[in-house]
């Protein structure tokens, strides 16, 4: 059915469960692995709007590791922006409390920066 890729029989949710699609969306040592990881994720998620919000929140659930990962998370930010460009989606995202998550994403990187100045600062 709908919650199963055809062919492997397992359900999407055991597949996106696992880390793998972190792990590889996130790997420092490969920009070809990160898009090709990005571009399956994408594909699967185009399947069904069930799919795509599944991988909505699994995107969702990496943006605190994502964040922290310079370039290496360009292929996240890139994928999540897509996913989330329906009005639909937008809505699904603000019910589920993403702006609170996004908020403190970035006050966590404000006071990261602020440390870092701090530490480089020359003034007394």
């Amino acid at each position: 059915p709908g919650s199963s890729i055809r062919g492997l029989g397992m359900p999407l949710g055991n597949l996106l469960d696992n880390g793998w699609a972190q792990r590889m969306l996130l790997s420092p040592s490969s920009e070809a692995i990160r898009a090709e990881t990005a571009n399956l994720l994408d594909v699967l998620s185009a399947v069904s709007e069930e799919r795509a919000l599944r991988v909505l929140d699994m995107l969702t659930s990496m943006l605190s590791h994502a964040s922290g990962s310079g370039e290496g998370s360009s292929e996240v930010f890139k994928l999540f922006q897509k996913l989330v460009a329906s009005p639909e989606r937008k809505l699904y995202l603000t019910v589920r409390g993403f702006l609170g998550d996004v908020t403190d994403l970035i006050t966590a990187e404000v006071n990261r920066i602020l440390s870092l100045e701090r530490r480089f600062t020359t003034d007394p």
